[in-house]
C-alpha cells in the first residue's frame, strides 16, 4: 500500500482526539471480530482490533473493505467524510486498471488536494506531515 504512513497517522490522530471514546473503541472491536465470520480466504488476516494492526495488508483490509462498516456511526461527520475520501483514493489508486485512465488520473489529484484539505480541518495544520503532503500530487 503506497501511504501506510497516513493510515497509521490518522489512527494516531483518532487516539490523540480521543476520538474514538474508550466505548467506541469497544463496540469498533465487536464489530470487527463480527466481521470475522464474513472475511473471504482471500484476506491474509482476520479483522482484529485497531490497536493491534502491524502489518501492511491488516491496514489495507481495514482502509478498503472494513473501516466504514465499522465506523459508519462512530465518528463525527467531518471525521467520517475524511475517512471516505482516503477510502476512495486509495481504492483507485489500487485497482490498476483505472488508474491508467486520465480522467481517473485527474479525479484523484483532485480527491487528494481535498483530502489534504479535509486533514488539515479535522485534525490541525501540525497533523500534517510528509506521508500526507506526498500523497498529493
Amino acid at each position: 500500500m503506497p501511504f501506510i504512513g497516513i493510515e497509521k497517522k490518522i489512527i494516531e490522530y483518532w487516539e490523540e482526539l480521543n476520538i474514538p471514546s474508550t466505548t467506541h473503541l469497544q463496540i469498533i472491536k465487536k464489530r470487527l471480530y463480527e466481521l470475522r465470520l464474513y472475511c473471504p480466504v482471500d484476506f491474509q488476516r482476520l479483522p482484529r482490533e485497531l490497536s493491534k494492526m502491524k502489518k501492511a495488508h491488516e491496514f489495507r483490509q481495514f482502509w478498503l473493505y472494513t473501516a466504514f462498516p465499522t465506523l459508519h456511526d462512530i465518528l463525527p461527520e467531518d471525521n467520517l467524510l475524511n475517512l471516505l475520501m482516503l477510502h476512495v483514493f486509495l481504492r483507485l489508486l489500487s485497482d490498476s486498471e483505472k488508474v491508467r485512465r486520465p480522467e481517473v488520473i485527474e479525479f484523484t489529484k483532485k480527491l487528494a488536494r481535498a483530502f489534504l484539505v479535509s486533514v488539515i480541518e479535522c485534525y490541525g495544520h501540525e497533523h500534517v506531515n510528509y506521508n500526507v503532503h506526498a500523497a498529493c500530487p
